[in-house]
């Protein structure tokens, strides 16, 4: 069986953090971001949304031009984080 092709990042202003990365992906799945159309662990999900709000927290909203707010070691932490979730989430729905 061929495997879904999947993106993972965080957009900013929201949860959205895996899109679609082919065309067969999009015509079976939609077009993204699709992490509301993919099964998988509840306790994953709200990983990944917890790191999406985190990451909204790295932006001075204040004034965008003056970005990333964090210092390095907040963005290390946070670039540990995403690597394991990322991990843990190929794991669990096998892409």
């Amino acid at each position: 069986m061929e495997k879904y092709q999947l993106r993972y990042w965080i957009e900013w202003g929201g949860a959205y953090w895996l899109w679609e990365n082919d065309d067969r992906t999009s015509k079976e799945i939609g077009y993204g971001p699709i992490n509301d159309d993919i099964p998988m662990p509840d306790k994953l999900r709200q990983r990944s949304d917890a790191l999406a709000n985190w990451y909204q927290d790295s932006m001075n909203w204040g004034d965008p031009r003056i970005c990333p707010i964090w210092k390095q070691e907040e963005c290390d932490r946070f670039r540990k984080e995403v690597r394991a979730f990322f991990q843990d989430l190929v794991a669990a729905i096998g892409v």
